[in-house]
């Protein structure tokens, strides 16, 4: 359940914590601080309540990883052996510093002060002195600073730091969300198509170990404020304060690290949902970065990889869907007259699923499958409308795709033959 601390929640969304000698100036290192890894998740949480809603459909506030903080198993212990005596805000902040954390209490909606207008006040004061006084920068810059491991096998120690991976899935969250409601009011056209590509791949199943554990909850009400509040000057600050060559860089080395895992954390999976969801925005914002991306190997990230790894070698369905949900809204994208010299999302996919069609039967094929019947009908739309399909040679070889097909097919029926003379 979401840590209610009262008088630590107020400070948090004051700044208090992190004001500077009383002025208005805000020292976001100490705000994000990440030398007391319980703070800092109690922080974090407090932050995501701002940004969404953080309802499910009981009405219950989920806090995600509660079992992380001492003070929630503190809390367990006394549901079961009585009430624990109640004591003053000053005193029980300091006993929940000694436990790493706060008390955890039930809400049934994502309001914690008593009062609906001071809370609604708390976190509209929040938003708007994040934006005015430097913190999404703060967090853009620690994000593109965060040690993206060089290989599999050489991860570095703070990598592997459960607090650590949670931070790093803020800081996406975060610059996803803030982007996102930039570019709505500048470039609905990206934000639209990135956010029907997020709630198509939000609205599938979890994987069968883990049922029910939705990766990609729908943007909450508060997102609608946000939109407001980057109306304008502001908004279209974010928008240029970008570097999305860098960003996009940053974003596919911390995807690909995590693809590598044999086994994904729940914040390992937060952080590519989210990654994606970025990266698929600013590809849309900016369309010449899909051609950096193809050019490019970014610490020995090469693109035709690392979009195998997601939608055909990844074996978590959630991810292959959100791999297939991005790239079919960049594949939907109709390319410009500035395009035509360039290669497309969608003739560089088409190419890159046509020539590994003989790798679907070693793999769970069902995203990589969809995706590549509903590319090769797009792509033979667009080639009967004469559209402009980007440079390059031939998209589709079909003698070698029937061929691939056959020997497919061959495949499973001789599987087959021996399932019935094993029988």
């Amino acid at each position: 359940m979401l840590a209610t601390n009262l008088t630590f929640y107020r400070r948090v969304l004051r700044l208090d914590i992190a004001k500077l000698g009383g002025s208005a100036a805000v020292d976001w290192s100490a705000f994000f601080d990440r030398s007391s890894a319980y703070k800092l998740l109690y922080t974090l949480q407090i932050v995501q309540a701002v940004l969404e809603d953080g309802e499910d459909d009981s009405g219950s506030v989920v806090l995600l990883n509660a079992e992380a903080f001492p003070a929630y198993k503190v809390h367990q212990a006394a549901a079961t052996s009585g009430p624990a005596e109640e004591q003053p805000d000053s005193e029980r902040e300091k006993t929940e510093a000694s436990q790493g954390g706060a008390l955890l209490l039930k809400k049934k909606s994502s309001q914690v002060t008593e009062s609906p207008q001071e809370d609604a006040q708390l976190r509209a004061q929040w938003t708007e002195e994040f934006l005015s006084q430097g913190g999404f920068q703060h967090i853009l810059k620690d994000f593109m600073a965060w040690a993206v491991p060089a290989a599999e096998g050489q991860e570095a120690a703070s990598a592997t730091e459960p607090v650590e991976l949670k931070y790093v899935a803020f800081m996406l969250r975060l610059l996803r969300t803030f982007i996102m409601a930039a570019f709505s009011t500048s470039d609905s056209d990206a934000y639209q198509a990135a956010a029907l590509a997020r709630k198509s791949s939000s609205l599938r199943e979890g994987d069968p170990a883990d049922p029910g554990d939705k990766v990609a909850p729908e943007e909450g009400s508060s997102f609608k404020q946000l939109q407001e509040l980057l109306q304008g000057p502001m908004g279209l600050e974010i928008v240029d304060s970008v570097d999305y060559s860098a960003l996009q860089r940053q974003v596919v080395c911390v995807t690909s690290q995590m693809l590598k895992k044999q086994k994904l954390t729940f914040e390992d999976r937060l952080i590519v949902d989210n990654a994606l969801n970025l990266w698929v925005g600013c590809l849309l914002h900016r369309g010449e970065l899909f051609q950096e991306f193809v050019e490019s190997a970014w610490q020995g990230v090469k693109s035709e990889e690392f979009l195998l790894a997601g939608l055909l070698f990844c074996p978590y369905e959630t991810v292959r869907e959100e791999f297939k949900q991005s790239l079919g809204a960049l594949c939907r994208k109709v390319p410009g007259k500035e395009d035509s010299t360039k290669i497309t999302p969608l003739a560089y996919t088409l190419k890159l699923l046509g020539s590994n069609f003989s790798l679907i039967s070693e793999y769970p094929c069902k995203q990589y499958f969809e995706l590549f019947c509903e590319l090769l009908d797009k792509y033979f739309l667009e080639s009967k409308l004469g559209g402009a399909l980007g440079a390059g040679d031939k998209v589709i070889d079909s003698e070698a795709l029937l061929s691939a097909v056959i020997g497919r097919i061959r495949e499973e029926n001789q599987k087959a033959q021996r399932a019935r003379t094993e029988l």
